[in-house]
């Protein structure tokens, strides 16, 4: 018996080996076609993210700007209100510089009315003596007196309940207050004048003065009251305000780069051996992102731009 083997024509494999290679194809092509979806919706979404990462970065960042500025505004006109309308009572002879107890009983009552940014209020003569109310390190208030009673040394005293000078509490070294920055800007101004940053007399600290001539009714000037405020007071502002947000914050003088404040805990200056001054630099804050941004500031007068810290948003 024979037995009959079925035979496939070339004609019908060649048309499966096409069928499978069509198939294969649709499979590929379908696969690419997702792949490029993905990717394309992938690179939107990113791309939709970081300009909203971005967006909202720089409103979070405008919003601080305003706040500190704001704040930095409002610390800085404070001492010219109350010098312009205290001076006018030693102007106008409504309060004798002479008489001990109304004049310390004055200047006690004003520096507990200011704000506590304020760390002393005072009047330095044309004769070099110098009168006054400070806060210690603890914030407490204290009397300041600087005359022929002293000896030309600044004595420090604390305040009994009716507001009158009670035991000393510090003496220091020989002062002059026609010596001071805020002295000379004032007397130069011949009005409300702000001092250069100088290092305070007693405190370890920066410090900026508002400071008001005075002038007799002849026209001779008589004295200079001053307002005085330690800049570490900005500093700390600074901290509360940028920490919330993993931020950094830095005030500096914008033609010199030199430090005001800021929030990193950097020290803003070095005293030398001689007690000057040896200011810091932006430069010298460590931070090459800060140093970028400001000359890309100086460089544009752009006082709004985005900056990428280290290749990060």
């Amino acid at each position: 018996m024979e037995e009959h083997i079925p035979a496939v024509s070339g004609e019908k494999m060649t048309s499966r080996k096409h069928t499978m290679s069509i198939k294969n194809l649709i499979i590929i092509v379908f696969i690419l076609i997702l792949i490029v979806s993905v990717t394309s919706i992938a690179y939107l979404v990113f791309t939709r993210w970081h300009e909203s990462a971005v967006e909202t970065v720089a409103r979070i960042s405008d919003s601080i700007n305003k706040q500190i500025h704001q704040q930095v505004t409002s610390f800085m006109d404070e001492p010219g209100k109350i010098n312009e309308a205290n001076h006018k009572l030693l102007r106008d002879g409504i309060l004798d510089i002479q008489d001990t107890e109304k004049r310390e009983r004055f200047f006690v009552g004003a520096l507990r009315a200011f704000d506590e940014k304020i760390y002393s209020f005072s009047y330095g003569t044309a004769d070099g003596y110098y009168y006054g109310a400070r806060r210690n390190e603890a914030g407490v208030v204290q009397i300041m007196r600087n005359d022929a009673s002293t000896g030309g040394n600044s004595w420090y005293y604390t305040v009994n309940t009716d507001r009158s000078a009670g035991e000393i509490a510090t003496r220091l070294g020989q002062f002059d207050p026609r010596t001071r920055p805020w002295y000379h800007t004032a007397v130069q101004a011949g009005d409300v004048a702000f001092s250069p940053p100088y290092k305070h007399f007693v405190m370890d600290d920066l410090t900026i003065s508002v400071a008001i001539p005075v002038y007799n009714s002849s026209g001779m000037l008589e004295g200079v009251m001053g307002t005085h405020m330690l800049l570490s007071g900005i500093g700390e502002f600074l901290v509360e305000t940028a920490e919330p947000y993993k931020g950094d914050a830095i005030i500096v003088e914008r033609e010199s780069g030199l430090l005001i404040a800021n929030s990193m805990g950097s020290p803003n200056f070095t005293a030398r051996a001689d007690g000057s001054l040896d200011r810091k630099h932006i430069d010298q804050v460590g931070d090459e992102s800060l140093k970028q941004a400001f000359e890309m500031f100086t460089r544009s007068g752009q006082t709004h731009f985005s900056y990428l810290r280290d290749g990060k948003l």
